[in-house]
């Protein structure tokens, strides 16, 4: 606290990330070294610095460790899913579809929550995924199966929203 942008050093950084390590944890530490090298690159972009005092940090030398992704679900298990979203009466159509459609495609929620039906190319079976809606804020393309095809064209029935899942949240997906 209280030091000058102009008088920030690698050194400096490099301490306050590695006490972030061990104070609190690796992902933590990882995190903030990316937010702050974005943060001052922006700095400079903006000529509140001549240069970036983070980009000769070398990401391999501070030697940060990924944390393990879960598991994800077998065979077996994606299908008892099916079979107990087939049997739930209760379910919104829209929230069983875009259930089914998350295993079918591996999308990240949000990009299926975001996803738009100009995105959607029926006779080529694709999906556009703008880079906007992205994690990784480059665009892609999803080959659907038919199933797939299948499941958004139902969608596409009963919609009245520029949305493949119309009105649908995170919150109501993760219920």
């Amino acid at each position: 606290a209280g030091l000058d942008l102009s008088a920030l050093h690698h050194s400096h950084i490099k301490e306050k990330i590695n006490a972030l390590r061990s104070d609190k944890s690796e992902e933590t530490g990882r995190k903030t070294f990316i937010y702050c090298n974005d943060f001052l690159a922006w700095c400079v972009e903006e000529d509140y610095l001549e240069t970036n005092p983070a980009a000769n940090i070398s990401r391999k030398r501070m030697a940060f460790t990924r944390k393990q992704r879960k598991r994800a679900l077998s065979f077996e298990e994606a299908g008892m899913l099916l079979r107990v979203l087939d049997a739930h009466r209760g379910m919104r159509v829209q929230t069983r579809i875009g259930l089914e459609l998350l295993l079918l495609t591996a999308v990240r929620s949000g990009e299926l929550l975001q996803a738009e039906w100009k995105h959607i190319n029926f006779k080529a079976a694709t999906w556009r995924i703008p880079e906007e809606n992205t994690k990784t804020s480059e665009q892609f393309e999803v080959m659907l199966a038919p199933r797939s095809v299948a499941l958004l064209q139902r969608l596409k029935e009963i919609s009245r929203s520029d949305k493949v899942l119309g009105g649908l949240s995170v919150a109501t997906m993760n219920r």
